[in-house]
């Protein structure tokens, strides 16, 4: 018996690593060869011995993060064959078989096969990597034909692999017709784990549309393939299959700038292209060869223009804190987002120089590393400061400004805000944003809480479109007062967030019928943008005073207002920001 087993992410970061599509198809693969159950690790030690009592073979997968999980559960395990597979296992496999005895075998690539073979107790075949005595043996990995990859059995994915969609506004599916990529990123485990695109037929993809469709009646899709317009081939067939079988879909796609050309779009929009998503990274020519990639910016004007006139969203992805980043890089990248606004929103990273990656190496040579912590590893957590910065809290709020974004930083802790303001000695006067005591919007105002689709980030007293909403506070003499801050973290609340100035909102303060601060708002999810906002003190009362936040109907702007303030998971606890009015007489 074989059990897969997926590991529990690090508890540091706020990701779910359940809906995998690589562990379905080793599933959908193997399910007809051998008595074969997945496990979705729970942090049960108990609960995994049970599911692995009668098993001859535990495997493990995951990422970076998910790695010194993987090494705990396998040195638990007695008697049976212990294998590691996927992109951290891909990029080093030498190492692991040199430092952890508790695991037997590694898989370099694709796993299907080999495990077959392991099952068989064939140990010498293509992908597999194991010692004898302190000599590693390793096998170089051998591709999958496109007639070999298997139709995903979406059963046994939580919830059926189905998940609300903010891109497509919709409940979606993952789905993949494709391996590999025609990139050399050298920040990507992909061209370790599998190499250049192998696809599946056209009628093989299809078919799996319609499948999905039949059993699930959602017809949105999220295709997941690392470079979809890879094949002209591919897309042409595939277009005139889907219009022959009357499907109706929506779709978003991943592709590389110079696959995009207006006749791939044009097909893709008649059969119901909805977004693409292009991975740009920077626009510096040092980071770009330092990434592997190249930027052709009169192509990528060109390919802006044609999704404006076919109506396809186009979003940008970009990677900042190279070894070669600065100050000056930085501000030309952003004077570019913004010129260039593109029409599905754009979305950083902040470089993560994953273990065994060929931009690791270059981190290492040049800036500072600051963890060999696997469990440090996952987006949104600084684990390299680039040689141009020497100071670590300076290098996390510049990077927490420039993107907007709650991040972290390996071995640096927050300290809440409330409890760092009350060691300056000035008075503090703390609103809950939840306690207000009028509110009138346009469409809604309540609070809230989370959902079962999302619970990470902070709380949100969600205002949509315009209006206003009050708080009421006390202050012993007001005459005394020189300085007045308020600290909140606010935002628009447009509908699913999406990106540019259209979708921000002119925010009004008054303190009683006096107008005090006017600010710009964001649309600016999970916690928020963090603003200390000099108020006027002019109309301040001795005893009862009411603090009003105010979208004019008459606004240029006006997408609502979201006021961030508890954490929704362990996580974000450094970030539980009440409203704040720090007093200086």
């Amino acid at each position: 018996m074989l059990v897969i087993v997926n590991p529990a992410p690090t508890k540091k970061a706020p990701v779910d690593a359940r809906n995998h599509l690589g562990i379905a198809s080793l599933f959908s693969y193997l399910k007809d060869k051998t008595n074969i159950k997945l496990y979705y690790d729970n942090r049960s030690n108990k609960d995994f011995l049970y599911a692995i009592k009668n098993a001859n073979i535990v495997a493990f997968t995951g990422m970076t993060y998910q790695a010194k999980r993987a090494f705990e559960l396998a040195s638990m395990v007695v008697n049976k064959k212990t294998v590691f597979g996927g992109p951290f296992a891909s990029m080093n496999y030498r190492n692991i078989l040199k430092n952890h005895e508790e695991i037997d075998f590694i898989i370099v690539g694709e796993g299907e096969k080999p495990l077959e073979n392991l099952l068989n107790g064939v140990f010498d075949y293509p992908g597999i990597a194991y010692r004898i005595n302190e000599k590693i043996i390793f096998n170089a990995p051998k591709r999958l034909l496109a007639s070999e990859i298997p139709d995903i059995d979406y059963s046994i994915i939580p919830k059926n692999g189905i998940f609300f969609d903010h891109a497509l506004l919709s409940p979606s599916i993952p789905i993949m017709f494709s391996r590999g990529c025609n990139g050399h990123c050298t920040f990507c485990a992909v061209p370790s784990m599998f190499g250049s695109p192998i696809l599946i037929s056209p009628k093989k993809a299809v078919s799996q549309l319609e499948n999905l469709i039949i059993k699930t009646s959602i017809n949105t899709f999220a295709i997941e393939d690392d470079n979809f317009l890879y094949s002209s081939d591919f897309l042409r067939e595939f277009c005139e299959l889907v219009r022959k079988n009357y499907l109706k879909i929506k779709f978003r796609i991943n592709c590389r700038l110079d696959d995009i050309t207006y006749e791939k779009l044009e097909m893709l929009k008649n059969i119901g292209l909805y977004k693409i998503t292009v991975g740009l990274e920077h626009i510096d020519e040092n980071i770009l060869q330092s990434f592997g990639k190249s930027l052709d910016i009169n192509h990528l004007y060109s390919v802006q223009k044609w999704c404006n006139n076919l109506d396809i969203k186009l979003a940008t992805l970009f990677i900042i804190g190279s070894p070669f980043e600065t100050l000056k890089t930085l501000e030309r990248l952003k004077s570019f987002i913004k010129d260039l606004s593109p029409s599905g929103g754009f979305d950083f990273q902040v470089l993560q120089p994953h273990p065994g990656t060929p931009i690791e190496k270059l981190c290492r040579k040049m800036g500072i590393m600051l963890s060999d912590d696997t469990d440090d590893y996952f987006s949104d957590n600084i684990t390299y400061i680039p040689p141009s910065f020497d100071d670590k809290k300076k290098y996390l709020d510049l990077l927490r400004n420039f993107t907007g974004k709650k991040l972290n930083m390996a071995g640096f802790s927050d300290e809440i805000l409330l409890e760092r303001l009350k060691k300056t000695g000035k008075k503090l006067l703390v609103i809950n944003p939840d306690k207000f005591s009028k509110v009138e919007f346009n469409i809604e105002a309540y609070h809230w809480e989370g959902s079962n689709r999302c619970k990470s980030g902070l709380s949100i007293i969600k205002c949509r479109d315009f209006g206003f909403i009050e708080y009421e506070f006390e202050l012993d003499n007001p005459e005394n007062i020189s300085e007045l801050t308020l600290h909140a973290r606010l935002a628009s609340h447009p509908i699913d967030w999406p990106q540019g100035d259209e979708n921000c909102s002119d925010l009004d303060i008054y303190i009683n019928e006096n107008s005090v601060a006017k600010v710009f708002l964001r649309p600016i999810h999970t916690i928020g943008e963090y603003k200390e906002i000099a108020i006027k003190c002019a109309g301040i009362l001795k005893k009862h005073n009411t603090l009003r936040f105010e979208i004019p109907e008459n606004a240029t702007h006006k997408k609502g207002l979201s006021i961030f303030y508890k954490p929704l998971n362990e996580f974000y606890n450094s970030y539980k920001t009440p409203i704040i009015l720090e007093v200086k007489g």
